[in-house]
């Protein structure tokens, strides 16, 4: 019987309106799983995104192969890494 072992990372951050500084540290997530070992990393709700009142949270919402998505996506391709994207405002279509 064979085993294997997946290191896990589970990070926390605090999220903020700034998509672009929650990115980053994302990335800086991402860069020190690489450095670590970690093959997944587990990210909290609202990664992305974290507005002050419901109503920017629903102006942020997107597809999930929308461009917010799909850059998160390519941080897991180059880092190596499979990432839990804990929750993400998606729109479930163009008319919500």
């Amino acid at each position: 019987k064979s085993s294997r072992v997946v290191k896990v990372a589970v990070a926390q951050m605090t999220s903020s309106s700034d998509a672009e500084a929650n990115y980053k540290v994302v990335e800086s997530f991402c860069q020190e799983c690489k450095s670590e070992g970690v093959q997944l990393l587990c990210l909290p709700e609202c990664f992305a995104f974290m507005g002050i009142h419901f109503k920017e949270s629903i102006a942020f919402s997107q597809k999930l192969d929308g461009p917010s998505m799909s850059r998160y996506c390519g941080l897991a391709k180059s880092y190596g890494l499979y990432i839990s994207f804990g929750g993400f405002q998606e729109k479930a279509s163009e008319d919500q």
